[in-house]
């Protein structure tokens, strides 16, 4: 049997490596978009526990975008935008410039909970809208709910 040569055997293994390194980079970019995919669900409207702040969230370019509105006074006044980045598996808040404010975003799927920075606990509004709904007709105050995805 021929030895292989010593340059032969050299070229194989940094072969291998690039062709390593090539897997590991695609598993890490799948494993990437598979957690920003679950993160998705995070658009929409939600409303903090107290009913005082309301949270619209949109998916934008750099990940997504929120609108943080006042609702105390039975309409919604926006007190300001930030950006959401999906950095590390992990949503980080972000001024408009995209400069980290240090605080960032978890969603608790299994509770349907989004905790956003100081703000904390939110609920998705169609969630409070509907135990709304099931309170008053507990209080005998039945009204027919069409909701689409009934």
């Amino acid at each position: 049997m021929k030895k292989p040569q010593k340059n032969q055997s050299i070229a194989d293994f940094n072969n291998l490596k690039e062709t390593a390194q090539l897997i590991s980079n695609t598993l890490n970019g799948i494993g990437e978009y598979i957690s920003e995919s679950f993160f998705d669900s995070i658009c929409g409207s939600w409303i903090a526990e107290d009913g005082q702040i309301n949270l619209l969230i949109r998916k934008s370019s750099k990940g997504f975008q929120a609108v943080v509105c006042n609702t105390s006074k039975n309409y919604k006044v926006v007190e300001k935008t930030l950006g959401i980045e999906f950095r590390k598996n992990k949503l980080v808040l972000t001024h408009a410039a995209g400069v980290p404010t240090g605080e960032y975003a978890e969603y608790d799927q299994a509770k349907d909970i989004l905790y956003f920075g100081h703000m904390g606990a939110f609920v998705p509004e169609c969630t409070q809208l509907i135990e709304e709904y099931h309170l008053q007709s507990i209080a005998g105050q039945d009204q027919e709910l069409d909701l689409p995805f009934n």
